[in-house]
């Protein structure tokens, strides 16, 4: 997986049900190797990236999706 600051390695831990803004989603957790960076994916046919937390520099962040537009 390539993001704006890292290109990493993912695998997938296990398949989840993440709430989001009151609604749920039916998602893929993944991790990063080694474990930094954690990745939520929907398991619809778009794959939309839910979630994403991680440390950039001394930062811990957490990147979450709010909403879409076709």
């Amino acid at each position: 997986m390539i993001l704006p600051t890292k290109d990493l390695k993912i695998r997938l831990v296990k398949r989840v049900v993440l709430k989001i803004n009151g609604k749920f989603y039916d998602s893929y957790y993944m991790q990063s190797q080694p474990v930094r960076y954690k990745i939520w994916f929907d398991t619809s046919e778009h794959k939309w990236p839910l979630r994403i937390t991680g440390t950039i520099g001394l930062i811990n962040s957490v990147m979450t999706m709010t909403g879409y537009e076709e």
